[in-house]
């Protein structure tokens, strides 16, 4: 897993704190479609 954090750039998370729950729901289904 973290290898996720470590591609996205920490000042786009800063920059997207509102978007944070959003950007969780894309990593889930992309960590679902990954491995499922």
């Amino acid at each position: 897993m973290s290898h996720l954090f470590t591609t996205i750039p920490t000042h786009f998370l800063k920059r997207h704190k509102r978007s944070k729950n959003r950007l969780w729901k894309a990593l889930r289904v992309t960590l679902a479609g990954r491995c499922g």
